[in-house]
């Protein structure tokens, strides 16, 4: 809607593995105008924004005199979770960020992400600073993908008549649906103390999927016993 459909570039799916070398010779030749940002804004000069969350989060406890134990949060690139568990480290916060990646991201991958970012962090506050332990890395309840599936768009559905509020089916949906699957595991009482979610999103995403969702009612109504069927 910002940008007029002669200003967009559009990638065929079978270059995305070389996008960011397209994206980078397109920038070379619009000169000083043109800014390379990366998929999920990981650059440098996203970094101190990225931070504020944390200091939003002790702001929320201050306002409501509380302190969370546990803080879950989603990961696509893993700059947002790394951000967040750098400034809550550095800032002393006795919680463990619970990170589910919605992209193949192992452990070790999460690790090495993690390393780099405090690299860039040491330099943004000059000073150095351990590596974080602050953190878990989970396995999500379905394939790690960063595209939806008919599961998630179940659990959007699932969320909004539950809960009252909009989740997405890239990232925030397949949160909620690990959190329901934890919450109904026996290690559960262990994990939550106060815990906090991340929520990452919602609605704006959702408006390009109206086919899917209106099969993902369908689906729970049926599931329930209704006569309804919703059209497309």
């Amino acid at each position: 809607m910002l940008v007029g459909e002669n200003d967009i570039q559009w990638i065929d799916p079978q270059q995305w593995t070389s996008v960011m070398d397209i994206a980078g010779r397109f920038v070379d030749k619009i000169g000083p105008r043109g800014v390379l940002i990366p998929e999920g804004s990981s650059c440098t000069e996203s970094l101190p924004g990225s931070l504020t969350l944390a200091l939003d989060i002790l702001r929320n406890e201050f306002e409501h005199q509380l302190a969370f134990s546990d803080i879950f949060v989603d990961a696509g690139t893993s700059f947002s979770a790394v951000s967040l568990i750098l400034a809550l480290s550095y800032l002393q916060h006795n919680s463990t960020v619970h990170v589910l990646p919605v992209a193949p991201t192992s452990k070790q991958d999460f690790d090495r992400i993690l390393c780099g970012w405090k690299s860039e962090f040491e330099r943004l506050i000059d000073e150095p600073c351990v590596l974080p332990t602050n953190y878990v890395v989970h396995a999500p309840v379905s394939s790690a993908s960063f595209g939806p599936s008919a599961a998630a768009f179940d659990e959007v559905v699932r969320v909004a008549r539950l809960e009252g509020f909009l989740t997405d089916p890239l990232y925030s949906a397949k949160l909620f649906a690990f959190l329901r699957t934890l919450s109904q595991s026996p290690s559960c009482p262990r994990i939550f103390g106060s815990p906090l979610v991340v929520h990452s999103g919602g609605a704006i995403t959702l408006s390009g999927f109206n086919a899917e969702l209106v099969k993902a009612l369908n689906r729970l109504d049926a599931k329930c016993g209704g006569n309804t069927t919703r059209k497309q």
